[in-house]
């Protein structure tokens, strides 16, 4: 099963709009402020990703990143990279 991560910052304008976008579009995510998740980074890290910008999303199978994008992205990438 992939599970889409969305890593995000209160204070970012994109990250809202990207949140908003995937909310209509009905897109199941994890929703992940980096300010609060430090650990999560750091393992993220150890598996060789390091999130330079926000927004920033992922895609994992089995625990394991499969796509990166980082930026406003379109739903209809999201979508193809999830199916």
């Amino acid at each position: 099963m992939k599970i889409l991560k969305l890593y995000s910052a209160s204070w970012c304008q994109p990250c809202r709009i990207m949140k908003q976008q995937l909310e209509q579009a009905n897109i199941p995510f994890e929703y992940i402020d980096i300010g609060n998740h430090q650990e999560e980074l750091k393992e993220l890290e150890a598996k060789g990703i390091k999130i330079m910008t926000v927004p920033t999303m992922i895609i994992f199978e089995n625990n394991m990143p499969i796509w990166v994008k980082s930026g406003l992205t379109p739903i209809c990438e999201i979508l193809d990279n999830l199916t």
